[in-house]
């Protein structure tokens, strides 16, 4: 099966909005049924004296999901030129 363009461009338009909103929150507090099933999955204790886990994701993880966003979108302009 081969990609088409539009698909390459939603994948971009995906990668785009959910690196823009890890770029812009600098962390992530679990609701208190997640954190139990992280806790059962994970076997690691929540930080402080809340049963809650908060997840904080590296600078570098944003960065990535925009570069490889803007390669989806320079391969839908390039495969578009390329069709006959």
């Amino acid at each position: 099966m081969k990609i088409q363009p539009p698909q390459y461009l939603m994948a971009g338009i995906i990668l785009l909005v959910f690196g823009l909103q890890f770029l812009l929150v600098d962390s992530y507090i679990l609701s208190a049924q997640a954190s139990e099933i992280a806790k059962s999955q994970l076997d690691i204790s929540a930080l402080g004296s809340s049963n809650q886990y908060t997840v904080q994701l590296p600078q570098w993880f944003s960065w990535s999901l925009l570069v490889a966003a803007s390669l989806c979108f320079v391969w839908t302009i390039r495969s578009t030129r390329r069709e006959p």
